[in-house]
């Protein structure tokens, strides 16, 4: 069988179909020694169904034909397991979702929804999407960078939601390329997202990256230079909604860290910044005193990790607890903070819902034996008198 037939044959067991007859274009294999100094991550994806609009954009060939997917089920929702209550479209709810590995972030508003990184184990991610988030559309779906802690659950969520605007740096560096990071990039190829959107450092440094959902701004801070380490490019990103700010960091080590207090203070008012998705799962690498100290009203720090990286992180987590309240998926569960359109902060875990549950019912079991026991003293006093006469 052909290249070109092989191309066909799994576009048609996706339900897609062929407009164009134009052939596509391959990258042949990822070790071709020209391609590495192209250092643009287009080129790196076999993207076999995007056509080039420019060299920032990209769009989806078969927009028609992604109505023909199977329409994510509707489910029941369990409100002991997951956290869908008391979610208002004026106000702004971020999801950090308790994966069991790597960062899951969902943003909504005003009908909108937007995802920062797609890591997570098993498909958790998705199942969560699928549970809590009622809108199909996912209008911004970031990937912070290219390791599988932030995407391995990005081909699930791409078939179960419709993504519109893939976001992703265009610059990789040499240690992108040689670190088995190509393998990870590939899952971006399998995506039906309509459009890919990249950004570059100069973008990102002239402060341009902005992008709006609802109400809510979502600026792109860094990378404003490439370093040699992969973590050091991750997207950060600041959001703004009903005059707070909360504050994505990806996993930026202590070098890239230096680099965003110089951008934060040169640029910005960090008085109204209230939240930090700590970076790098809480690693010791991160999250120095000197970062922490230029904030002075965070209240809350979120930090996704799994329970085997805990003890390697005590340092950065009493460092953390110094500061603000700390709250941790691996044993609080998803969480999800509440901004509303009053600017009113509030946090809800799923652990938390638990027990807030339990006691409620524990409340409402000792009420109905309080009344039960009254009702029998009453009864009791009657007979009593009766007996009397």
């Amino acid at each position: 069988m052909t290249l070109n037939n092989i191309i066909k044959e799994k576009i048609k067991q996706k339900s897609f179909y062929i407009k164009s007859t134009k052939t596509y274009n391959i990258i042949n294999g990822y070790n071709n020694q020209k391609k590495l100094k192209e250092k643009e991550i287009m080129h790196y994806l076999k993207l076999k169904y995007y056509k080039k609009i420019d060299d920032y954009n990209y769009q989806y060939m078969f927009n028609d034909v992604k109505y023909l997917k199977v329409p994510s089920i509707n489910i029941d929702f369990d409100n002991n397991l997951i956290l869908n209550e008391n979610v208002k479209d004026n106000d702004c709810h971020i999801h950090f979702v308790n994966t069991g590995n790597g960062d899951a972030i969902c943003i909504e508003n005003s009908g909108e929804c937007a995802i920062i990184d797609f890591g997570g184990l098993n498909g958790a991610f998705n199942d969560y999407l699928n549970k809590n988030i009622r809108q199909d559309k996912i209008k911004y779906s970031f990937i912070t960078h290219f390791h599988s802690d932030h995407l391995k659950d990005f081909f699930e969520v791409s078939k179960s939601k419709d993504l519109e605007n893939l976001i992703l740096l265009k610059n990789l560096n040499d240690e992108m390329i040689k670190k088995n990071i190509i393998e990870n990039i590939s899952k971006i190829e399998k995506s039906n997202a309509r459009h890919i959107r990249l950004i570059d450092t100069k973008e990102i440094e002239e402060r341009k990256a902005i992008f709006n959902l609802g109400k809510v701004n979502l600026e792109v801070l860094c990378p404003t230079e490439l370093d040699k380490k992969v973590n050091n490019n991750s997207l950060v990103i600041k959001m703004d909604f009903a005059g707070k700010s909360i504050l994505f960091t990806g996993d930026i080590e202590s070098e890239a860290e230096s680099i965003l207090i110089d951008v934060l203070q040169n640029n910005y008012d960090l008085s109204n910044t209230i939240a930090i998705k700590v970076a790098h799962h809480g690693s010791n690498k991160s999250s120095s005193e000197e970062f922490l100290q230029i904030f002075e009203n965070v209240e809350d720090f979120i930090v996704l990790l799994n329970e085997n990286r805990v003890c390697q992180n005590n340092d950065t987590i009493e460092r953390l607890q110094k500061h603000g309240n700390v709250y941790q998926s691996y044993k609080d569960g998803n969480i999800r903070l509440d901004i509303s359109k009053e600017g009113e902060v509030s946090v809800v875990t799923e652990f938390n819902n638990q027990i807030n549950k339990e006691e409620q019912e524990k409340n409402q079991l000792n009420f109905i034996l309080k009344q039960y026991y009254q009702d029998l003293h009453l009864h009791n006093s009657e007979f009593n008198n009766y007996l009397q006469i």
